[in-house]
């Protein structure tokens, strides 16, 4: 099974990730932040920064949604995110 996450580095998504692998997904994980996440040794997680990098043929039997907006810098708005 294949799951896409949005917001799986945050607070939840860290939690539900562990799950999933215990279950035996194959998991994609969509966070602005890919580049702080550093290397990744197993191999049913892969870690994009934007819906371009899925193929068109990707098929994936859950969609977890967790993404939030978190304010930090005046820079960052929700245009921006």
């Amino acid at each position: 099974m294949r799951a896409l996450v949005t917001g799986g580095t945050g607070f939840i998504g860290q939690a539900l990730i562990p799950f999933l692998l215990r279950k035996e997904y194959r998991i994609t994980v969509l966070t602005r932040q890919v580049e702080k996440l550093g290397t990744n040794d197993d191999y049913n997680i892969s870690y994009i920064d934007s819906l371009d990098a899925i193929n068109n043929d990707t098929h994936f039997d859950a969609i977890i949604n967790f993404a939030g907006f978190n304010r930090r810098t005046s820079s960052m708005t929700f245009s921006v995110v």
